[in-house]
């Protein structure tokens, strides 16, 4: 109040002249009620921005984190697809080595098997070690 008396009474005062110690606070006493209010109101959406800034701003983050969450979410399951369809690339290459291994051994003398082909050697792509471990892998 006595800061904005003196500023009305200041000679650089451009609104109309500077005013009389009374003037000016007869002036401060008429309008100030209203400008404390407005001043209040002021600072309250002041505050309402800021706080609504830093919501915003809160908000953003959380929205990066979800996106980033989100991502690691979508990697790590093409991650498991990928290791899944490996392994079942692996086992069904397995069960074919075992059925190819099983019908070699299987085979019956025909009519066009000769005795050279019945004492041949097993092939050796049906040789290979398959990672499962049977019995009758560790004679081979």
């Amino acid at each position: 109040r006595l800061v904005w008396i003196e500023l009305l009474q200041h000679p650089g005062y451009k609104h109309k002249r500077p005013l009389t110690a009374l003037e000016a606070e007869g002036f401060v006493d008429k309008t100030g009620s209203g400008m404390k209010v407005a001043l209040q109101r002021s600072v309250e959406r002041q505050r309402q921005r800021k706080a609504k800034k830093e919501r915003t701003e809160q908000e953003r983050i959380e929205r990066r984190v979800s996106r980033a969450v989100c991502f690691l979410h979508r990697a790590l399951d093409l991650e498991r697809a990928a290791d899944r369809k490996k392994q079942v690339d692996h086992f069904r290459a397995e069960k074919k080595l075992r059925s190819d291994r099983n019908d070699w051994l299987q085979r019956k003398p025909g009519r066009d098997m000769t005795m050279d082909d019945l004492m041949t050697e097993m092939p050796q792509s049906l040789k290979q070690r398959s990672s499962g471990h049977h019995a009758f892998d560790a004679t081979l």
